[in-house]
């Protein structure tokens, strides 16, 4: 069974179109069931229809459901033993994707307090004034180039990739209060992690 599940700013979501396995039915009885439930299934937040387009070019209908929706859906269809394992699976994957929402939401505010006080000590050590206002950049830059990540929202990143750079961000942390200045961190640096 495919990943069914996926996360959009912390909600856990299925799309209607990946829950054909799952229902033992066409995305087309899917579709219906979810319209006719409709009432019911907003009791646990609004139902997304939303459309995209096929690879024939046209237009299709599919439903975004978070995961009490699902649920839900799950008691008002017929079970058989090929659905009822796919629908353990199911019910699997929300749980796995609510333990890894933790998980990032946990290292992401680590990660905040690291980075909260690798700016107060690069502040306090002077070093943005010796780089004209560019060391925390040149400092996120050279985290980034030590950990192989590519540069953007920390928001995007899983966990492992935020708890590498928070440990990297540390290690600058500690070298910047130990007095060390922007070339010597880098060039002693960027060898130990193989210019990564």
């Amino acid at each position: 069974m495919k990943d069914i599940v996926k996360q959009e700013k912390g909600i856990i979501l299925a799309d209607s179109r990946d829950l054909e396995d799952v229902f033992g039915i066409a995305h087309r009885s899917i579709y219906r069931l979810i319209s006719r439930y409709q009432e019911q299934l907003t009791i646990f937040g609004k139902v997304r229809f939303e459309n995209a387009p096929t690879e024939s070019g046209q237009t299709q209908s599919y439903v975004m459901l978070n995961e009490n929706q699902a649920l839900l859906l799950l008691t008002y269809t017929r079970s058989n033993e090929k659905t009822n394992e796919y629908r353990k699976k199911l019910i699997q994957q929300f749980s796995a994707m609510r333990d890894y929402i933790k998980l990032h939401d946990v290292a992401r505010l680590l990660g905040i307090e690291t980075r909260k006080t690798l700016t107060d000590i690069i502040q306090e050590s002077g070093e943005n004034e010796r780089q004209h206002g560019h060391a925390y950049s040149n400092y996120t830059n050279l985290a980034y180039k030590l950990t192989g990540l590519e540069k953007g929202s920390r928001d995007s990143l899983n966990a492992d990739d935020l708890d590498r750079l928070e440990s990297v961000e540390s290690i600058i942390r500690g070298l910047v209060k130990a007095g060390k200045q922007y070339s010597d961190i880098k060039d002693s640096l960027l060898p130990l992690f193989n210019g990564n």
